[in-house]
C-alpha cells in the first residue's frame, strides 16, 4: 500500500512539474519521448508503463534543467542535487517496472557505456 501511495505521489509531483515547465522548452518533450521509446524497446514496456516512464523522464529532464539554473554558481551543490534527482528517478522507475525490465535497462545502459568508452 505504501509503494502504491509513493508511486501516486511521485506521479502527481511529476505531472505538476511537467505542467509548469514543459511549455518553456519543447526540446525536453522530444528528448523525453526519444529516451522513453528507447527504454520501451530495451525493456519491452507495456503502453501504460511507457506513459508512466515518459512522464517520469520528462519530470526528470525539467528538474535537471531547473537545477542547472538554480545552482549555476555552485557546481558541488548542483552535482549533489542532480545525483538526488537521478536516485529518485531510478526509485520511481523501480515502482513502475518489473524486475526483469529493470535488469534489461541496466544491461542496456552498461552496453552503451562500454561502447562509448566512458
Amino acid at each position: 500500500m505504501k509503494a502504491l501511495y509513493s508511486l501516486m505521489c511521485g506521479l502527481l509531483l511529476a505531472g505538476s512539474l511537467v505542467a509548469g515547465a514543459v511549455t518553456d522548452d519543447p526540446t525536453l518533450e522530444v528528448r523525453a519521448t526519444a529516451q522513453s521509446r528507447q527504454m520501451a524497446r530495451a525493456a519491452q514496456l507495456s503502453e501504460g508503463q511507457y506513459l508512466k516512464v515518459r512522464s517520469l523522464t520528462l519530470a526528470l529532464l525539467v528538474a535537471e534543467q531547473t537545477a542547472k539554473v538554480a545552482y549555476l554558481r555552485e557546481p558541488a551543490r548542483l552535482d549533489q542535487h542532480l545525483a538526488e534527482l537521478r536516485h529518485q528517478y531510478e526509485w520511481d522507475l523501480a515502482a513502475v517496472l518489473w524486475p526483469r525490465q529493470l535488469a534489461a535497462l541496466k544491461q542496456t545502459q552498461t552496453s552503451v557505456i562500454a561502447v562509448s568508452g566512458r
